[in-house]
């Protein structure tokens, strides 16, 4: 069985500006704005998005168009795992070398 790594698909999309979100649901589950806002704010695409929570593409496509609800778990793991990713890369880049 050929294993891939997911790594790559973690490609940030192009930028876009947040927008602010609606108000969370009062089952504690993220709205639709919510969910593609805080996608938008991480600048991933949404395969990647998806890919950070172990999801597939169309269940993140249809958090994002209201179709379906994304567990309040889900959405806090996203955020959870973008944050560390982030925190991650910060401190993993190399230091610039100085002119000799």
């Amino acid at each position: 069985m050929k294993t891939t790594t997911k790594t790559a698909a973690l490609k940030p999309a192009a930028k876009v500006p947040a927008t602010k979100p609606a108000v969370t649901t009062k089952d504690g589950c993220p709205t639709p704005d919510e969910v593609k806002a805080a996608r938008a704010r991480s600048g991933l695409t949404q395969q990647a998005a998806a890919t950070l929570v172990h999801s597939k593409l169309r269940s993140w496509q249809e958090w994002e168009q209201g179709h379906s609800t994304m567990h309040a778990g889900l959405f806090e793991l996203f955020n959870i795992k973008y944050r560390l990713l982030q925190t991650m890369e910060k401190h993993t880049k190399p230091a610039a070398k100085k002119p000799t």
